[in-house]
């Protein structure tokens, strides 16, 4: 199942999201030929609004093309996914990455709400090198957990050039997040711990 994505306002802005399903998993790929700030925290909600969850996704930004990929399971009893549904998602797609409404309304607007407050043990470690700065967070898995983590990054102003997202066997997910190059703050320890704290407590 695969759709292309020409809004009308844009003419240069094209979006392609593609939907397989692969061994009991569906298969997310999303590329579009422009980069966008917060746009893991975009996708992330929308992927929170329609129900998924989140086994394995890998995310990157090179030469301001986004290539995003995601192993996905609909939530609860649902197995398949229909075409309406689907179809559903995309409009949410386009309308949150292209006409970039306020995340927080767009996920009021559809009934859902999130508990940004964290269970469980969260664990912050950084990798620092003079090429990148890598971000690691092991917690335990819950529904809306990568949208709260997306949001942090957001509200610091973190531009996230590539992400691993991995959920274990045992509901533990282990994430690692590469910050662009140029970000000056994460060589502060302090703006390193302000990160982990806002990480570890979700707000």
């Amino acid at each position: 199942m695969k759709i292309f994505s020409q809004p009308y306002r844009r003419k240069t802005d094209r979006m392609i999201v593609s939907l397989n399903r692969m061994n009991g998993l569906y298969q997310l790929e999303i590329d579009a030929l422009h980069d966008a700030p917060e746009i893991l925290y975009r996708l992330a909600a929308v992927l929170y609004v329609h129900d998924w969850n989140i086994v394995h996704a890998d995310i990157s930004t090179a030469d301001n093309t986004v290539k995003d990929r995601f192993q996905v399971r609909p939530a609860g009893e649902r197995r398949d996914v229909d075409d309406l549904k689907f179809e559903r998602m995309m409009q949410d797609l386009e309308l949150v990455l292209f006409e970039r409404p306020s995340v927080v309304e767009f996920i009021r607007g559809r009934d859902k709400a999130v508990d940004f407050k964290q269970s469980g043990k969260c664990q912050v470690e950084f990798v620092l090198d003079s090429s990148r700065t890598r971000v690691m967070v092991n917690a335990q898995d819950r529904p809306g957990l990568l949208l709260c983590q997306a949001q942090v990054f957001s509200l610091l102003g973190l531009d996230i050039q590539q992400a691993v997202i991995h959920t274990e066997a045992g509901g533990r997910v282990r994430n690692v997040f590469t910050i662009a190059p140029t970000e000056q703050r994460l060589k502060d320890i302090r703006f390193r711990e302000r990160l982990s704290d806002a990480l570890r407590v979700l707000l």
